[in-house]
Protein backbone atom coordinates (compact mmCIF):
# COMPACT_ATOMS: atom_id res chain seq x y z
CA UNK A 1 0.00 0.00 0.00
CA UNK A 2 2.84 2.09 0.81
CA UNK A 3 4.86 1.49 -2.00
CA UNK A 4 1.86 2.00 -4.63
CA UNK A 5 1.42 5.35 -2.57
CA UNK A 6 4.88 6.28 -3.35
CA UNK A 7 4.80 5.10 -6.88
CA UNK A 8 1.73 7.15 -7.43
CA UNK A 9 2.91 9.96 -5.83
CA UNK A 10 6.10 9.58 -8.19
CA UNK A 11 3.75 9.54 -11.67
CA UNK A 12 2.08 13.04 -10.54
CA UNK A 13 5.32 14.22 -9.78
CA UNK A 14 6.61 13.44 -13.09
CA UNK A 15 3.69 14.44 -14.82
CA UNK A 16 3.85 17.92 -12.99
CA UNK A 17 7.39 18.17 -14.57
CA UNK A 18 6.00 17.72 -17.97
CA UNK A 19 3.06 19.90 -18.09
CA UNK A 20 5.58 22.83 -16.06
CA UNK A 21 8.44 22.32 -19.50
CA UNK A 22 5.52 22.50 -21.70
CA UNK A 23 3.76 25.56 -20.01
CA UNK A 24 6.90 27.21 -19.86
CA UNK A 25 8.11 26.62 -23.29
CA UNK A 26 4.93 28.04 -24.33
CA UNK A 27 5.50 31.12 -22.33
CA UNK A 28 9.04 31.31 -23.64
CA UNK A 29 7.63 31.07 -27.12
CA UNK A 30 5.08 33.78 -26.15
CA UNK A 31 7.43 36.43 -25.54
CA UNK A 32 9.54 35.52 -29.02
CA UNK A 33 6.54 36.24 -30.70
CA UNK A 34 5.10 39.64 -28.31
CA UNK A 35 7.44 40.44 -25.67
CA UNK A 36 4.74 43.04 -24.31
CA UNK A 37 1.89 40.22 -23.88
CA UNK A 38 3.84 38.50 -21.49
CA UNK A 39 1.95 40.25 -18.80
CA UNK A 40 -1.18 38.88 -19.76
CA UNK A 41 0.83 35.30 -20.23
CA UNK A 42 1.45 34.98 -17.00
CA UNK A 43 -1.63 34.56 -15.39
CA UNK A 44 -2.69 32.48 -18.25
CA UNK A 45 0.02 30.07 -17.54
CA UNK A 46 -0.24 29.99 -13.87
CA UNK A 47 -3.94 29.39 -14.27
CA UNK A 48 -3.42 26.87 -17.39
CA UNK A 49 -1.02 25.42 -14.32
CA UNK A 50 -3.69 24.88 -11.81
CA UNK A 51 -6.45 23.61 -14.35
CA UNK A 52 -3.79 20.63 -15.13
CA UNK A 53 -2.57 20.30 -11.87
CA UNK A 54 -5.86 20.03 -10.32
CA UNK A 55 -5.13 16.79 -8.14
CA UNK A 56 -2.54 18.89 -5.94
CA UNK A 57 -5.04 21.81 -5.48
CA UNK A 58 -6.26 21.95 -1.87
CA UNK A 59 -9.73 23.81 -2.21
CA UNK A 60 -12.38 23.84 -5.25
CA UNK A 61 -12.13 27.48 -5.56
CA UNK A 62 -8.66 27.22 -6.65
CA UNK A 63 -9.98 25.65 -10.31
CA UNK A 64 -12.77 28.35 -10.54
CA UNK A 65 -10.30 31.29 -10.09
CA UNK A 66 -7.79 29.44 -12.37
CA UNK A 67 -10.11 29.45 -15.15
CA UNK A 68 -11.66 32.97 -15.12
CA UNK A 69 -8.41 34.40 -14.65
CA UNK A 70 -7.26 32.26 -18.34
CA UNK A 71 -10.18 33.04 -19.82
CA UNK A 72 -9.88 37.39 -18.53
CA UNK A 73 -6.41 36.75 -20.13
CA UNK A 74 -7.19 35.10 -23.17
CA UNK A 75 -9.79 37.62 -24.25
CA UNK A 76 -7.27 40.38 -23.44
CA UNK A 77 -4.41 38.56 -24.97
CA UNK A 78 -6.26 38.31 -28.41
CA UNK A 79 -7.18 41.51 -28.52
CA UNK A 80 -3.61 42.51 -28.26
CA UNK A 81 -1.83 40.07 -29.88
CA UNK A 82 -3.82 37.07 -31.95
CA UNK A 83 -0.65 35.11 -32.85
CA UNK A 84 0.26 35.15 -29.28
CA UNK A 85 -2.82 34.11 -28.76
CA UNK A 86 -2.61 31.09 -30.33
CA UNK A 87 0.25 30.23 -29.15
CA UNK A 88 -0.97 30.56 -25.76
CA UNK A 89 -4.05 28.18 -26.73
CA UNK A 90 -2.10 25.80 -27.98
CA UNK A 91 0.23 25.80 -25.38
CA UNK A 92 -3.34 25.34 -22.93
CA UNK A 93 -4.69 22.76 -25.01
CA UNK A 94 -1.35 20.52 -24.90
CA UNK A 95 -0.95 20.83 -21.56
CA UNK A 96 -4.81 20.02 -21.00
CA UNK A 97 -4.27 16.39 -22.53
CA UNK A 98 -0.79 15.76 -21.26
CA UNK A 99 -2.91 16.95 -17.41
CA UNK A 100 -5.68 14.34 -18.24
CA UNK A 101 -4.13 11.33 -19.33
CA UNK A 102 -0.68 12.12 -17.84
CA UNK A 103 -0.05 8.37 -17.07
CA UNK A 104 -1.14 7.32 -20.86
CA UNK A 105 1.29 9.99 -22.46
CA UNK A 106 4.46 9.18 -19.38
CA UNK A 107 4.15 5.56 -20.69
CA UNK A 108 4.21 6.34 -24.26
CA UNK A 109 7.23 8.62 -23.60
CA UNK A 110 8.88 5.42 -21.75
CA UNK A 111 7.73 3.18 -24.08
CA UNK A 112 9.30 5.69 -27.46
CA UNK A 113 12.30 5.89 -25.22
CA UNK A 114 12.85 2.08 -25.31
CA UNK A 115 12.32 1.70 -28.79
CA UNK A 116 13.64 4.68 -30.32
CA UNK A 117 16.63 3.94 -32.25
CA UNK A 118 18.93 5.96 -34.08
CA UNK A 119 17.50 6.52 -36.91
CA UNK A 120 13.66 7.02 -35.98
CA UNK A 121 15.45 9.03 -33.40
CA UNK A 122 17.16 11.63 -36.03
CA UNK A 123 14.08 11.64 -38.02
CA UNK A 124 12.12 12.99 -34.86
CA UNK A 125 15.08 15.87 -33.89
CA UNK A 126 14.56 17.12 -37.90
CA UNK A 127 11.22 16.65 -37.64
CA UNK A 128 10.82 19.00 -34.10
CA UNK A 129 13.41 21.50 -36.19
CA UNK A 130 11.24 21.66 -39.18
CA UNK A 131 8.55 22.03 -37.15
CA UNK A 132 9.86 24.92 -35.12
CA UNK A 133 10.98 26.17 -38.70
CA UNK A 134 7.05 26.45 -39.26
CA UNK A 135 6.62 28.28 -36.75
CA UNK A 136 9.49 30.86 -36.82
CA UNK A 137 8.37 31.45 -41.04
CA UNK A 138 4.18 30.84 -40.67
CA UNK A 139 3.72 31.06 -36.77
CA UNK A 140 -0.48 31.60 -37.20
CA UNK A 141 -0.59 28.57 -40.30
CA UNK A 142 1.72 26.14 -37.98
CA UNK A 143 -0.30 26.50 -35.11
CA UNK A 144 -3.97 26.29 -36.74
CA UNK A 145 -2.79 23.05 -37.85
CA UNK A 146 -1.36 21.65 -34.47
CA UNK A 147 -4.92 22.68 -32.83
CA UNK A 148 -6.49 20.98 -35.58
CA UNK A 149 -4.24 18.34 -35.35
CA UNK A 150 -4.93 18.32 -32.01
CA UNK A 151 -8.47 18.44 -31.74
CA UNK A 152 -8.56 15.40 -34.37
CA UNK A 153 -6.23 12.94 -31.72
CA UNK A 154 -8.52 14.51 -29.04
CA UNK A 155 -12.18 12.98 -30.94
CA UNK A 156 -10.33 10.01 -30.08
CA UNK A 157 -9.89 9.79 -26.27
CA UNK A 158 -12.15 12.66 -25.16
CA UNK A 159 -15.00 13.07 -28.26
CA UNK A 160 -17.06 15.97 -25.97
CA UNK A 161 -14.21 17.79 -25.09
CA UNK A 162 -12.65 17.70 -28.62
CA UNK A 163 -16.50 18.93 -29.75
CA UNK A 164 -16.52 21.48 -27.80
CA UNK A 165 -13.35 22.68 -28.43
CA UNK A 166 -13.92 22.62 -32.26
CA UNK A 167 -16.97 24.96 -31.87
CA UNK A 168 -15.10 27.24 -29.91
CA UNK A 169 -12.43 27.14 -32.78
CA UNK A 170 -15.34 27.49 -35.35
CA UNK A 171 -16.59 30.95 -33.51
CA UNK A 172 -13.13 32.32 -34.33
CA UNK A 173 -13.07 31.70 -37.89
CA UNK A 174 -13.04 35.30 -38.63
CA UNK A 175 -9.52 35.61 -36.53
CA UNK A 176 -8.28 31.99 -38.58
CA UNK A 177 -8.80 33.51 -41.74
CA UNK A 178 -7.11 36.55 -41.18
CA UNK A 179 -4.05 35.28 -39.53
CA UNK A 180 -3.35 33.01 -42.27
CA UNK A 181 -3.79 36.22 -44.63
CA UNK A 182 -1.10 37.80 -42.26
CA UNK A 183 1.57 34.80 -42.35
CA UNK A 184 1.04 34.92 -46.52
CA UNK A 185 1.70 31.46 -46.54
CA UNK A 186 1.60 30.44 -50.41
CA UNK A 187 -1.49 28.64 -50.91
CA UNK A 188 -3.05 27.78 -53.72
CA UNK A 189 -6.40 28.11 -52.43
CA UNK A 190 -6.29 31.20 -50.52
CA UNK A 191 -6.51 32.28 -47.14
CA UNK A 192 -10.13 32.22 -46.80
CA UNK A 193 -10.80 28.79 -48.04
CA UNK A 194 -7.94 27.37 -46.68
CA UNK A 195 -9.49 28.83 -42.59
CA UNK A 196 -12.54 27.44 -43.82
CA UNK A 197 -11.18 23.73 -44.47
CA UNK A 198 -9.16 23.70 -41.31
CA UNK A 199 -12.27 24.79 -39.26
CA UNK A 200 -14.45 21.58 -41.36
CA UNK A 201 -12.23 19.32 -40.72
CA UNK A 202 -11.76 19.50 -36.87
CA UNK A 203 -15.49 19.99 -36.30
CA UNK A 204 -16.29 17.01 -38.44
CA UNK A 205 -13.46 14.92 -36.55
CA UNK A 206 -15.18 15.95 -33.60
CA UNK A 207 -18.70 14.94 -34.87
CA UNK A 208 -17.75 11.71 -36.26
CA UNK A 209 -15.43 11.07 -32.67
CA UNK A 210 -18.81 11.87 -30.45
CA UNK A 211 -21.08 9.44 -32.61
CA UNK A 212 -18.83 6.85 -33.27
CA UNK A 213 -17.84 6.48 -29.49
CA UNK A 214 -21.54 6.13 -28.60
CA UNK A 215 -22.37 4.00 -31.72
CA UNK A 216 -25.31 5.84 -32.09
CA UNK A 217 -27.16 4.64 -29.04
CA UNK A 218 -28.46 8.09 -28.28
CA UNK A 219 -30.24 8.74 -32.12
CA UNK A 220 -31.47 5.06 -31.91
CA UNK A 221 -33.10 5.43 -27.92
CA UNK A 222 -34.96 8.84 -28.91
CA UNK A 223 -35.95 6.90 -32.55
CA UNK A 224 -37.45 3.96 -29.84
CA UNK A 225 -39.02 6.37 -27.35
CA UNK A 226 -40.80 8.72 -29.92
CA UNK A 227 -44.26 8.34 -31.10
CA UNK A 228 -45.89 8.24 -34.31
CA UNK A 229 -46.12 11.95 -34.84
CA UNK A 230 -42.74 12.60 -34.10
CA UNK A 231 -41.43 9.78 -35.80
CA UNK A 232 -43.31 11.41 -39.03
CA UNK A 233 -41.31 14.55 -38.42
CA UNK A 234 -38.07 12.58 -37.98
CA UNK A 235 -38.79 10.69 -41.38
CA UNK A 236 -39.85 14.26 -42.93
CA UNK A 237 -36.24 15.78 -42.07
CA UNK A 238 -34.61 12.82 -43.52
CA UNK A 239 -36.44 12.98 -46.83
CA UNK A 240 -35.26 16.67 -46.96
CA UNK A 241 -31.81 15.76 -46.34
CA UNK A 242 -31.87 12.53 -49.07
CA UNK A 243 -33.39 15.13 -51.62
CA UNK A 244 -30.66 17.93 -50.81
CA UNK A 245 -28.29 14.61 -51.80
CA UNK A 246 -30.02 14.01 -55.04
CA UNK A 247 -30.42 17.79 -56.06
CA UNK A 248 -26.09 18.43 -55.64
CA UNK A 249 -26.13 16.96 -59.41
CA UNK A 250 -28.97 18.72 -60.47
CA UNK A 251 -27.76 22.14 -61.33
CA UNK A 252 -25.47 20.82 -63.45
CA UNK A 253 -22.26 21.50 -61.69
CA UNK A 254 -21.83 18.82 -59.07
CA UNK A 255 -18.59 21.15 -57.50
CA UNK A 256 -21.00 24.04 -57.00
CA UNK A 257 -23.96 21.34 -55.40
CA UNK A 258 -20.97 19.79 -53.04
CA UNK A 259 -19.84 23.30 -52.12
CA UNK A 260 -23.93 24.04 -51.31
CA UNK A 261 -24.15 20.95 -49.34
CA UNK A 262 -21.03 21.85 -47.38
CA UNK A 263 -22.34 25.18 -45.97
CA UNK A 264 -25.64 24.23 -44.94
CA UNK A 265 -27.11 20.63 -44.65
CA UNK A 266 -24.11 18.80 -43.87
CA UNK A 267 -24.22 20.67 -40.82
CA UNK A 268 -27.14 19.36 -39.45
CA UNK A 269 -24.87 16.62 -38.04
CA UNK A 270 -24.07 18.90 -35.11
CA UNK A 271 -27.35 17.70 -33.99
CA UNK A 272 -26.98 14.29 -33.73
CA UNK A 273 -23.51 15.04 -31.81
CA UNK A 274 -24.96 17.55 -29.10
CA UNK A 275 -27.99 14.80 -28.72
CA UNK A 276 -25.38 12.62 -28.16
CA UNK A 277 -23.36 14.53 -25.65
CA UNK A 278 -26.66 15.81 -24.14
CA UNK A 279 -28.27 12.44 -23.56
CA UNK A 280 -25.36 11.35 -21.09
CA UNK A 281 -26.32 12.19 -17.79
CA UNK A 282 -22.90 11.86 -16.38
CA UNK A 283 -21.62 14.76 -18.88
CA UNK A 284 -25.16 16.72 -18.82
CA UNK A 285 -24.16 19.38 -16.63
CA UNK A 286 -20.26 20.08 -17.36
CA UNK A 287 -21.50 20.41 -21.41
CA UNK A 288 -23.70 22.88 -20.19
CA UNK A 289 -20.99 24.86 -18.59
CA UNK A 290 -19.17 24.57 -21.60
CA UNK A 291 -21.80 25.47 -24.09
CA UNK A 292 -22.02 28.55 -21.85
CA UNK A 293 -18.28 29.29 -21.58
CA UNK A 294 -17.82 29.50 -25.38
CA UNK A 295 -21.15 32.03 -25.70
CA UNK A 296 -18.97 33.55 -23.17
CA UNK A 297 -15.80 33.75 -24.93
CA UNK A 298 -17.33 34.90 -28.19
CA UNK A 299 -19.32 37.20 -26.36
CA UNK A 300 -16.84 39.09 -24.52
CA UNK A 301 -14.00 39.55 -27.36
CA UNK A 302 -17.23 40.87 -29.21
CA UNK A 303 -18.13 43.26 -26.96
CA UNK A 304 -14.36 44.13 -26.28
CA UNK A 305 -13.69 44.85 -29.40
CA UNK A 306 -16.40 47.19 -29.57
CA UNK A 307 -14.94 49.30 -26.64
CA UNK A 308 -11.55 49.41 -28.04
CA UNK A 309 -12.21 49.32 -31.38
CA UNK A 310 -11.28 46.50 -34.18
CA UNK A 311 -8.06 45.78 -35.11
CA UNK A 312 -6.18 47.22 -38.48
CA UNK A 313 -6.17 43.42 -39.53
CA UNK A 314 -9.62 42.78 -38.61
CA UNK A 315 -11.07 46.05 -40.39
CA UNK A 316 -9.29 45.45 -43.45
CA UNK A 317 -10.60 42.16 -43.55
CA UNK A 318 -14.26 42.67 -43.00
CA UNK A 319 -14.40 46.23 -45.02
CA UNK A 320 -12.55 43.77 -48.27
CA UNK A 321 -16.09 42.14 -49.02
CA UNK A 322 -18.52 44.17 -51.16
CA UNK A 323 -21.18 44.64 -48.97
CA UNK A 324 -22.02 47.08 -46.18
CA UNK A 325 -19.70 46.98 -43.54
CA UNK A 326 -19.84 51.04 -42.17
CA UNK A 327 -22.19 53.12 -41.12
CA UNK A 328 -20.49 56.69 -41.29
CA UNK A 329 -17.41 56.27 -39.83
CA UNK A 330 -18.63 53.24 -38.01
CA UNK A 331 -17.50 50.08 -39.08
CA UNK A 332 -20.10 47.16 -37.68
CA UNK A 333 -18.68 45.04 -35.02
CA UNK A 334 -17.44 41.62 -36.47
CA UNK A 335 -16.13 40.58 -33.54
CA UNK A 336 -14.11 36.88 -34.20
CA UNK A 337 -15.98 36.88 -37.17
CA UNK A 338 -15.56 37.67 -41.09
CA UNK A 339 -18.24 39.98 -41.17
CA UNK A 340 -21.03 41.37 -38.78
CA UNK A 341 -23.70 39.22 -40.61
CA UNK A 342 -21.77 36.31 -39.04
CA UNK A 343 -21.34 37.56 -35.50
CA UNK A 344 -25.23 38.20 -35.71
CA UNK A 345 -25.62 35.01 -36.59
CA UNK A 346 -23.70 33.39 -33.60
CA UNK A 347 -24.78 35.67 -31.20
CA UNK A 348 -28.90 35.60 -31.84
CA UNK A 349 -29.37 32.29 -30.65
CA UNK A 350 -26.89 32.42 -28.00
CA UNK A 351 -28.40 35.73 -26.51
CA UNK A 352 -31.89 33.55 -26.55
CA UNK A 353 -30.18 30.63 -25.11
CA UNK A 354 -28.81 32.50 -21.82
CA UNK A 355 -31.51 34.61 -22.00
CA UNK A 356 -34.05 32.35 -21.00
CA UNK A 357 -31.84 29.40 -19.09
CA UNK A 358 -30.71 32.09 -16.49
CA UNK A 359 -34.78 33.42 -16.17
CA UNK A 360 -35.60 29.20 -15.67
CA UNK A 361 -32.73 27.85 -13.99
CA UNK A 362 -31.19 30.49 -11.08
CA UNK A 363 -28.26 28.05 -10.11
CA UNK A 364 -26.89 29.24 -13.76
CA UNK A 365 -27.93 32.66 -13.71
CA UNK A 366 -25.32 34.80 -13.12
CA UNK A 367 -23.35 32.69 -15.40
CA UNK A 368 -25.99 33.20 -18.47
CA UNK A 369 -26.92 36.77 -18.03
CA UNK A 370 -23.61 37.75 -18.20
CA UNK A 371 -23.16 35.84 -21.59
CA UNK A 372 -26.55 37.47 -22.64
CA UNK A 373 -25.92 40.91 -21.86
CA UNK A 374 -22.43 40.43 -23.61
CA UNK A 375 -24.26 39.01 -26.20
CA UNK A 376 -26.84 41.60 -27.01
CA UNK A 377 -24.02 44.01 -26.74
CA UNK A 378 -22.30 42.47 -29.51
CA UNK A 379 -25.79 42.25 -31.15
CA UNK A 380 -26.34 46.24 -30.49
CA UNK A 381 -22.92 47.29 -32.31
CA UNK A 382 -23.47 44.84 -35.28
CA UNK A 383 -26.46 47.27 -36.04
CA UNK A 384 -28.20 43.72 -37.27
CA UNK A 385 -32.00 44.76 -37.18
CA UNK A 386 -32.55 41.07 -38.42
CA UNK A 387 -31.03 39.94 -34.81
CA UNK A 388 -32.78 42.20 -33.28
CA UNK A 389 -36.12 40.47 -34.36
CA UNK A 390 -34.97 37.01 -34.23
CA UNK A 391 -34.06 37.89 -30.44
CA UNK A 392 -37.35 39.04 -29.99
CA UNK A 393 -39.11 35.86 -31.74
CA UNK A 394 -37.27 33.44 -29.45
CA UNK A 395 -37.71 35.27 -26.08
CA UNK A 396 -41.59 35.71 -27.27
CA UNK A 397 -41.41 31.55 -27.73
CA UNK A 398 -39.49 30.96 -24.24
CA UNK A 399 -42.19 32.62 -22.92
CA UNK A 400 -45.02 31.19 -24.62
CA UNK A 401 -43.45 27.76 -23.36
CA UNK A 402 -43.54 29.62 -19.86
CA UNK A 403 -46.90 30.39 -19.55
CA UNK A 404 -48.04 26.87 -21.37
CA UNK A 405 -45.99 25.20 -18.35
CA UNK A 406 -49.07 24.26 -16.06
CA UNK A 407 -46.77 23.21 -12.95
CA UNK A 408 -44.95 26.82 -12.69
CA UNK A 409 -46.63 29.03 -10.37
CA UNK A 410 -48.62 32.24 -11.76
CA UNK A 411 -46.17 34.66 -10.07
CA UNK A 412 -43.50 33.50 -11.35
CA UNK A 413 -44.66 33.44 -14.75
CA UNK A 414 -45.63 37.34 -14.81
CA UNK A 415 -42.49 37.87 -13.63
CA UNK A 416 -41.01 35.98 -16.80
CA UNK A 417 -43.19 38.17 -18.99
CA UNK A 418 -42.04 41.55 -17.24
CA UNK A 419 -38.26 40.38 -17.66
CA UNK A 420 -38.81 39.69 -21.12
CA UNK A 421 -40.10 43.17 -21.69
CA UNK A 422 -37.88 44.92 -19.86
CA UNK A 423 -35.03 42.95 -22.50
CA UNK A 424 -36.83 43.93 -25.04
CA UNK A 425 -37.10 47.12 -24.24
CA UNK A 426 -32.91 47.58 -23.08
CA UNK A 427 -32.20 46.18 -26.18
CA UNK A 428 -33.76 48.79 -28.40
CA UNK A 429 -32.74 51.42 -25.90
CA UNK A 430 -28.74 50.41 -26.68
CA UNK A 431 -29.50 50.46 -30.36
CA UNK A 432 -30.87 53.71 -30.11
CA UNK A 433 -27.84 55.16 -27.76
CA UNK A 434 -25.39 53.84 -30.42
CA UNK A 435 -26.87 55.16 -33.54
CA UNK A 436 -26.31 58.45 -31.95
CA UNK A 437 -22.74 58.30 -33.44
CA UNK A 438 -23.60 59.14 -36.92
CA UNK A 439 -26.82 60.33 -38.93
CA UNK A 440 -26.30 56.98 -40.83
CA UNK A 441 -27.00 54.62 -38.01
CA UNK A 442 -29.67 57.02 -36.58
CA UNK A 443 -31.34 56.59 -40.04
CA UNK A 444 -30.49 52.36 -39.85
CA UNK A 445 -32.65 52.14 -35.99
CA UNK A 446 -35.42 54.15 -37.81
CA UNK A 447 -36.05 50.91 -39.57
CA UNK A 448 -36.66 49.55 -36.32
CA UNK A 449 -39.48 51.54 -35.47
CA UNK A 450 -41.18 51.55 -38.85
CA UNK A 451 -39.49 48.34 -40.68
CA UNK A 452 -41.80 48.95 -44.01
CA UNK A 453 -40.43 52.49 -44.51
CA UNK A 454 -37.09 51.81 -44.88
CA UNK A 455 -35.15 51.30 -48.19
CA UNK A 456 -33.07 48.33 -47.58
CA UNK A 457 -36.70 46.45 -46.43
CA UNK A 458 -38.47 48.01 -49.27
CA UNK A 459 -35.81 46.29 -51.79
CA UNK A 460 -35.61 42.91 -49.63
CA UNK A 461 -39.27 42.79 -50.30
CA UNK A 462 -38.42 43.42 -54.55
CA UNK A 463 -36.28 40.86 -53.97
CA UNK A 464 -38.49 38.30 -52.49
CA UNK A 465 -41.41 38.99 -55.07
CA UNK A 466 -39.21 38.44 -58.05
CA UNK A 467 -37.29 34.84 -56.86
CA UNK A 468 -40.86 33.78 -55.63
CA UNK A 469 -42.13 35.03 -59.94
CA UNK A 470 -38.97 32.94 -60.62
CA UNK A 471 -39.81 29.81 -58.84
CA UNK A 472 -42.88 28.92 -61.69
CA UNK A 473 -40.61 28.21 -64.04
CA UNK A 474 -38.77 26.13 -61.81
CA UNK A 475 -41.13 24.40 -59.54
CA UNK A 476 -38.58 21.85 -58.76
CA UNK A 477 -35.31 24.08 -57.97
CA UNK A 478 -32.71 24.55 -59.45
CA UNK A 479 -30.33 22.45 -57.85
CA UNK A 480 -27.98 22.76 -54.02
CA UNK A 481 -25.43 25.65 -54.13
CA UNK A 482 -27.93 27.81 -56.96
CA UNK A 483 -28.14 30.08 -54.02
CA UNK A 484 -25.77 31.65 -52.11
CA UNK A 485 -21.94 31.69 -50.83
CA UNK A 486 -21.27 28.43 -53.38
CA UNK A 487 -23.47 30.51 -56.43
CA UNK A 488 -20.46 31.88 -58.13
CA UNK A 489 -16.86 32.29 -58.23
CA UNK A 490 -16.92 35.84 -56.97
CA UNK A 491 -18.79 38.13 -54.11
CA UNK A 492 -20.14 40.49 -56.99
CA UNK A 493 -21.46 37.20 -58.68
CA UNK A 494 -23.20 35.87 -56.25
CA UNK A 495 -27.39 35.06 -56.01
CA UNK A 496 -29.08 35.91 -52.80
CA UNK A 497 -32.80 36.02 -52.03
CA UNK A 498 -32.18 37.50 -48.15
CA UNK A 499 -34.13 34.53 -46.83
CA UNK A 500 -33.28 31.25 -45.70
CA UNK A 501 -37.13 29.78 -46.69
CA UNK A 502 -36.77 31.34 -49.96
CA UNK A 503 -33.34 30.12 -50.62
CA UNK A 504 -34.53 26.77 -49.87
CA UNK A 505 -37.45 26.90 -52.55
CA UNK A 506 -35.44 28.85 -55.26
CA UNK A 507 -32.53 25.76 -54.73
CA UNK A 508 -35.00 22.60 -54.26
CA UNK A 509 -38.28 23.63 -55.55
CA UNK A 510 -41.67 23.17 -53.88
CA UNK A 511 -40.86 19.63 -52.55
CA UNK A 512 -37.36 20.85 -50.86
CA UNK A 513 -39.57 24.02 -49.09
CA UNK A 514 -42.51 21.93 -48.22
CA UNK A 515 -40.33 19.14 -46.59
CA UNK A 516 -37.95 21.36 -44.78
CA UNK A 517 -40.55 23.82 -43.65
CA UNK A 518 -42.54 20.77 -42.55
CA UNK A 519 -39.41 19.47 -40.86
CA UNK A 520 -38.29 22.46 -38.36
CA UNK A 521 -41.76 23.27 -37.75
CA UNK A 522 -42.85 19.73 -36.79
CA UNK A 523 -39.70 19.41 -34.85
CA UNK A 524 -40.76 23.06 -32.24
CA UNK A 525 -43.55 21.59 -32.06
CA UNK A 526 -43.23 17.86 -30.72
CA UNK A 527 -40.03 19.35 -28.78
CA UNK A 528 -42.31 21.85 -27.11
CA UNK A 529 -45.50 19.59 -26.09
CA UNK A 530 -42.79 16.63 -24.47
CA UNK A 531 -40.87 19.69 -22.47
CA UNK A 532 -44.00 21.08 -21.90
CA UNK A 533 -45.77 17.80 -20.67
CA UNK A 534 -43.07 15.35 -20.42
CA UNK A 535 -39.76 16.28 -19.76
CA UNK A 536 -38.12 15.63 -16.56
CA UNK A 537 -38.06 19.21 -14.21
CA UNK A 538 -34.08 19.04 -14.37
CA UNK A 539 -34.05 19.10 -17.85
CA UNK A 540 -36.73 21.07 -18.71
CA UNK A 541 -35.06 24.59 -18.21
CA UNK A 542 -32.23 23.77 -20.44
CA UNK A 543 -34.86 22.35 -23.25
CA UNK A 544 -36.70 25.04 -23.50
CA UNK A 545 -33.58 27.77 -23.53
CA UNK A 546 -32.37 25.31 -26.29
CA UNK A 547 -35.54 25.47 -28.30
CA UNK A 548 -36.16 29.34 -27.87
CA UNK A 549 -32.63 29.91 -28.89
CA UNK A 550 -33.22 27.54 -32.13
CA UNK A 551 -36.20 29.42 -33.29
CA UNK A 552 -34.43 32.50 -32.73
CA UNK A 553 -31.92 31.68 -35.27
CA UNK A 554 -34.88 30.72 -38.04
CA UNK A 555 -36.46 34.05 -37.58
CA UNK A 556 -33.06 35.31 -37.90
CA UNK A 557 -33.36 33.58 -41.39
CA UNK A 558 -36.59 35.08 -42.21
CA UNK A 559 -34.16 38.52 -43.05
CA UNK A 560 -31.13 36.91 -44.13
CA UNK A 561 -29.44 33.40 -45.45
CA UNK A 562 -28.62 32.50 -41.83
CA UNK A 563 -28.29 29.19 -42.64
CA UNK A 564 -25.28 29.29 -44.23
CA UNK A 565 -23.62 31.75 -41.35
CA UNK A 566 -21.23 30.66 -38.55
CA UNK A 567 -24.25 30.32 -36.43
CA UNK A 568 -25.36 27.50 -37.98
CA UNK A 569 -22.96 25.14 -35.61
CA UNK A 570 -25.08 26.62 -32.23
CA UNK A 571 -28.14 26.55 -34.25
CA UNK A 572 -28.09 23.18 -35.20
CA UNK A 573 -26.39 22.20 -31.29
CA UNK A 574 -29.58 23.69 -29.95
CA UNK A 575 -31.84 21.76 -31.22
CA UNK A 576 -29.86 18.12 -30.63
CA UNK A 577 -29.65 20.06 -27.01
CA UNK A 578 -33.37 20.43 -26.89
CA UNK A 579 -34.21 17.26 -27.90
CA UNK A 580 -31.58 15.28 -25.72
CA UNK A 581 -33.49 16.87 -23.16
CA UNK A 582 -37.33 16.79 -24.00
CA UNK A 583 -37.18 13.12 -24.66
CA UNK A 584 -34.58 12.60 -21.87
CA UNK A 585 -33.22 8.66 -20.78
CA UNK A 586 -33.92 6.31 -18.84
CA UNK A 587 -31.93 7.39 -16.06
CA UNK A 588 -33.98 10.55 -16.06
CA UNK A 589 -37.28 9.00 -15.66
CA UNK A 590 -36.75 7.29 -12.76
CA UNK A 591 -35.05 10.10 -10.82
CA UNK A 592 -37.89 12.45 -12.47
Amino acid sequence: MERGSILSGARRSNAAVVVACLLLAALALLIAVNPAAVVLGVPLMLAAAVAASHRAATLRISARVGAVMALAALVALTAVAPVAALVASAGICVAGIVGRYRRAVLGAIRSVARLLKPAVALAVILGACGLALAVAIWPAAALLVALVAGIVVLALRAPALALGAAVLLFAFEGSVKILLGLDAVPLPVGARPAGAAALDVALLAAVAGVLLSDRLRAPRALWAAATRTERVVIGVIGAWLALSVVQIAQGGDIERGLHGFRLFQWYTLVALAALTVFADPRRRSAALQVALGIGLVVSLYAAVRIVIGPADAERAFATAVPTVTMYGDTLRAVGSFSSAVGLSSFLTPVAVFALVLGLLQPRLRLLSWAVAGLALVGLIGSFSRASLFGVALGLLCGLLLVFLASDLPARRKLASGMVVLAILLATYGGLWAASQASPELRERAQGVLNPFGDESVELRFQTWEEELESVADHPLGHGVGSVGAASAPTQAQLRTTDNSFIKVLVEQGIPGLALFAGGMIGAIAVLARRLRIAGPGALRPVGLAALAGFVAFLGLGLAGESVEQPGKVIAWGLVGIAAACAFGTTKDREHA
